[in-house]
């Protein structure tokens, strides 16, 4: 599975994600059932569409459960940890960004200022040399 590389796709079927994970039907069903961090969607057909999010998530389970011997209370709560870990992370890049943003506008304001002085200076400069 090391060298193993998801394919670049928006959405995988069903039938995919079996031949990847190499779970079994009920077991993928049952896991979708168990852990509802899992964002699977249905197409107009009612068929199951899973993104990479979902696979890796899945592939992630199946390690903990059946590599690491966890129980799947301890998986889901290992999994939902990291997922709140990084959204938090997330939001702190946020923050940062709009720090930026906002120190960035406060400079452009500044600069602003600066190019309006120095357009003044050139007027002044322009009368004094036709003098």
């Amino acid at each position: 599975m090391d060298n193993f590389k998801l394919p670049e796709k928006l959405f995988f079927k069903e039938r995919e994600v079996i031949k990847i994970t190499k779970l079994s039907k009920k077991v993928l069903n049952y896991w979708i059932d168990l852990f509802p961090f899992l964002n699977i969607q249905k197409n107009s057909n009612g068929d199951l569409l899973f993104k990479r999010e979902d696979i890796i998530l899945l592939l992630e389970i199946k390690d903990l459960v059946l590599n690491q011997g966890k129980s799947i209370e301890e998986a889901k709560e290992i999994i939902e940890n990291k997922i709140k870990n990084l959204s938090s992370q997330e939001n702190q890049k946020k923050e940062t960004i709009e720090n930026k943003i906002n120190t960035t506008s406060v400079d452009k304001s500044i600069l602003e200022e600066i190019k309006r002085e120095i357009a003044n200076i050139l007027t002044i400069l322009k009368k004094n040399s036709k003098t």
